[in-house]
């Protein structure tokens, strides 16, 4: 059986948005990262190991693939935010414990919640699409870092898709959903309401999305699924998937 899931449903245009997913269990997520930026299939075949699925992960500098905001891992900052729009970028952190948490910091700074020496994985990404269950006002959110050049109540720009990446929690699961609109495109507000419609989903972030989102997902082909075109230092991986549960979006 798949252990990933593609499903279609209306955009905000009119047309079909294609949402490819997987899950996993928090210990088998990781962050690749290379002190050289390279485009998103160079990045991963370098990575270290065994891995199924992976795409881009932090908003970056379209020029030289610089990260925006901060990269944790191990309780190491690999990148940190320099200026202060990066630092009041929403995040995700998994600490030793497996306990995962979605910060808004709002017009703070994004490390001031994070305990660096409990910090397994961290990244300065966003906006918060769910939090607590419930969906957040996404005006809000963009306006407070800003974020810019998200088009977020647009699935096309200029006659193409908007790709989107994003990815939930459901803590009675245990999951980490790992979400992609490979096809059709999606404004942000496509992407928060099909989150949604998974059981107990408690927080779900957005990731870089337009012309940098791209996936691999080995289950389906070595070949990048989307864009492959602009360079990074970090993608999002996950080492293995797990089965999807019943009663998650089909």
């Amino acid at each position: 059986m798949a252990e990933y899931r593609e499903v279609s449903r209306p955009n905000c245009e009119g047309g079909t948005a294609v949402f490819n997913y997987a899950v996993c269990q928090p210990h088998w997520l990781d962050i690749a990262w290379n002190d050289t930026a390279k485009k998103f299939s160079d990045l991963m075949a370098g990575y270290p190991g065994s891995w199924q699925r992976a795409s881009n992960s932090n908003y970056l500098n379209t020029t030289t693939g610089e990260p925006l905001g901060y990269v944790m891992k191990n309780h190491r900052i690999l990148h940190t935010a320099a200026t202060t729009t990066e630092k009041r970028y929403d995040g995700w952190l998994i600490s030793d414990q497996l306990y995962n948490a979605s910060m808004d910091p709002g017009t703070g700074d994004f490390y001031t919640s994070v305990a660096l020496d409990r910090c397994w994985l961290g990244l300065n990404v966003g906006p918060l699409l769910v939090i607590g269950g419930a969906k957040t006002n996404l005006a809000t959110q963009i306006n407070e870092p800003p974020y810019t050049g998200l088009y977020p109540t647009s699935a096309t720009r200029n006659g193409e898709p908007i790709l989107r990446v994003g990815f939930g929690w459901c803590p009675n699961f245990n999951l980490i959903v790992h979400v992609f609109c490979r096809a059709g495109g999606c404004s942000l507000y496509d992407l928060q309401n099909f989150f949604m419609e998974f059981p107990g989903i408690s927080a779900a972030l957005a990731f870089n999305g337009g012309s940098s989102a791209g996936m691999i997902d080995k289950e389906i082909g070595s070949t990048v699924i989307g864009y492959n075109t602009r360079l990074m230092k970090t993608a999002f991986v996950i080492v293995e998937k797990d089965p999807i549960p019943a009663g998650f979006p089909a």
